[in-house]
């Protein structure tokens, strides 16, 4: 789907943090069949990726040896100064001072009280991606938390966007007029044990989970979940060629 525009509190825009990004350029222009071309040196080589001549998601190369590898994830707000001022009312706090980012938009990133890490962006000349939920393109942002932060979770993320609460028991559905947009679900006991943060993750959607998977480890990927069945469609956790993981949706048809 093309996207024009984003309503404040829906997911807009994805990027990666990655020691190698000409290496991330060729895993993901294998994948999901990306361009990425150089970026400007005004914003530190950062690249906006392109599919169908349409921007999808960024890559930017690590400042640090110690910045993690990893998907950032960005909602769509109508002032980041304050939504900032919200996520400190509500326990959390800010990475770095919101920022403009030229004449693109304005940005924060932000650290939930359980210490997952969200980013927002006050779109000015960029929108946010242009391509959303189609395959190659983000469809779906996803928090991962420890069960017991599920309900005060639900609470922070409520306040600071407005998010509605549903979904089942098991899993969390945030929504923006009536529409999910993102959602929560408690830490599985394997990464409990091994000591994972928090975090946000994203989907990017694909035409066939197991022939994405195949192709990520032909490109130099891991599988850290196999295509596995779930409500939504079919569905696989991978790592790029960098090992910044990330998630896979074949979504069950329409109707």
């Amino acid at each position: 789907m093309l996207v024009q525009s984003y309503e404040p509190g829906r997911p807009c825009w994805a990027d990666v943090t990655c020691p190698d990004i000409e290496k991330a350029a060729q895993f993901y222009g294998g994948l999901f069949g990306w361009e990425a071309p150089e970026g400007s040196p005004e914003f530190g080589g950062y690249r906006s990726c392109t599919l169908h001549g349409s921007t999808v998601a960024g890559m930017m190369s690590q400042m640090g040896p110690d910045q993690p590898v990893v998907w950032s994830t960005y909602v769509a707000v109508a002032d980041a100064d304050a939504t900032l001022a919200k996520v400190e009312q509500a326990g959390g706090s800010a990475m770095f001072p919101v920022m403009d980012v030229g004449d693109l938009g304005r940005m924060g990133v932000f650290v939930d009280p359980f210490g997952a890490v969200f980013g927002v962006w006050q779109p000015a000349v960029h929108t946010g991606a242009q391509i959303f939920g189609d395959p190659g393109a983000m469809c779906w942002i996803e928090l991962t938390t420890d069960a017991a932060n599920i309900e005060r979770s639900k609470q922070f993320y409520a306040d600071v966007f407005g998010w509605s609460i549903g979904g089942a028991p098991e899993y969390t559905e945030f929504g923006v007029g009536g529409e999910s947009v993102a959602g929560m679900m408690p830490k599985p006991e394997m990464l409990v044990a091994a000591g994972m943060p928090n975090f946000w993750g994203v989907y990017f959607a694909v035409d066939n989970a197991d022939a994405a998977v195949e192709k990520a480890l032909a490109l130099g990927g891991q599988v850290h979940v196999p295509a596995t069945d779930i409500e939504p469609g079919r569905f696989a956790v991978l790592a790029d060629s960098n090992g910044a993981p990330f998630n896979i949706l074949q979504p069950n048809p329409r109707g």
